[in-house]
């Protein structure tokens, strides 16, 4: 995926122009483009979250990933370039769809605080504005410590929640 990000950066003002045209939430498995339109429609956290990174200067890729054993979703800081920020979130893929799309608001809640930072423009910058308004999650083999906030916590639930409630009035129709 870094490859694409190097692509932007060469674009043309055209091309750059044309690319910012696309989704901020771009999904590279077709699987996930359902989660993300299912979880729009299912949520309205959710779909306020999509409406609120479109306003904004963050792009995030969305893919599955091979998470560490016991994770079930990542957000990672990838470049800016041209005006925009590039983030890539990760998602387990073993989940089931109410699950995933939780995770998905979960970790969307995280670009959109990073949206609301202009300062986070690199690693340095986004693991310092983590570690003060953040709270350690845990630590991995290779070192690494995992953030969280307890507004992507909340809204991960929230999601849930929603979900469970569309599930219900669909059942009863």
């Amino acid at each position: 995926m870094p490859v694409v990000v190097c692509l932007i950066v060469g674009l043309s003002a055209a091309a750059h122009a044309k690319h910012t045209d696309l989704p901020r939430v771009r999904p590279l498995d077709p699987s996930l483009t359902g989660i993300v339109d299912t979880g729009s429609h299912r949520s309205n956290t959710l779909h306020a979250l999509l409406d609120r990174l479109e306003a904004g200067d963050v792009v995030v890729y969305l893919q599955y990933g091979q998470l560490p054993s016991g994770l079930q979703g990542r957000l990672t800081l990838l470049t800016k370039a041209a005006g925009l920020r590039y983030v890539m979130v990760e998602v387990a893929r073993e989940l089931d769809a109410l699950r995933l799309i939780a995770i998905v608001g979960h970790e969307l809640q995280h670009a959109v605080e990073i949206l609301e930072q202009p300062q986070i423009v690199s690693q340095a910058t986004f693991a310092s504005a983590y570690e003060r308004s953040g709270f350690k999650r845990r630590h991995f083999a290779d070192g690494a410590v995992g953030y969280d906030t307890h507004a992507a916590v909340d809204v991960g639930r929230q999601v849930l929640r929603e979900l469970a409630g569309s599930a219900i009035a669909l059942a009863t129709r």
